[in-house]
């Protein structure tokens, strides 16, 4: 049975597909949009997806209402944010998973569009250099931005053959984990409080 309390959202069915199957697994309730979902994309793609997906997320919102926690990807997460703004999207706790920025023309945007960020949304990031960068660049505070080693699997010696649900199951803890304790998961860590 699927908890109607926790959802993935994804712009298009194909956006981290293996992650959102093992989301499905733990009972988060996948709403799969259909933006337009282009490998590379540049500023005007990127609002055309953000504007599309937003309209079809509207038709979702009743299912949203009272959401414990919602996982959105890269820049979409800004959508989920403003509509929450807005006062139409209930969350308690959001994960952007996989932001993504870094060329230095967009801060001084970015550093406006974060002050829709509430203390319970979080950043989960693959480079330790992104946890600076976007502290010092857009305000973000660090408690908020969790590093998530892309090699984390060599790094525990976790099998070389992994399924995609154990690669989730690893991402997914070292997203949770406080970088300012640890700055690894370690494979003895259980997942966190609320999970």
């Amino acid at each position: 049975m699927v908890s109607v309390s926790n959802f993935v959202i994804q712009s298009h069915p194909a956006e981290y597909h293996d992650f959102v199957r093992y989301l499905d697994g733990i009972e988060f309730r996948r709403i799969v949009l259909h933006a337009p979902g282009l490998r590379f994309k540049g500023a005007r793609q990127i609002l055309w997806e953000c504007f599309c997906g937003g309209r079809q997320l509207l038709r979702h919102l009743d299912s949203l209402g009272g959401a414990e926690t919602v996982v959105a990807f890269s820049h979409f997460a800004f959508v989920v944010k403003l509509l929450a703004r807005l006062g139409l999207l209930h969350y308690q706790r959001l994960f952007c998973f996989g932001f993504f920025l870094h060329d230095p023309r967009w801060f001084r945007i970015f550093r406006w569009i974060v002050r829709l960020d509430r203390p319970n949304d979080h950043y989960a990031i693959f480079s330790r250099r992104e946890v600076d960068l976007y502290r010092s660049q857009l305000g973000i505070p660090e408690e908020r931005l969790h590093f998530v080693p892309l090699g984390i699997g060599a790094k525990f010696g976790i099998r070389r053959r992994q399924t995609a649900e154990s690669k989730a199951t690893t991402i997914l803890r070292a997203a949770e984990a406080t970088v300012s304790t640890s700055p690894y998961w370690r494979p003895s860590d259980p997942f966190p409080p609320g999970w």
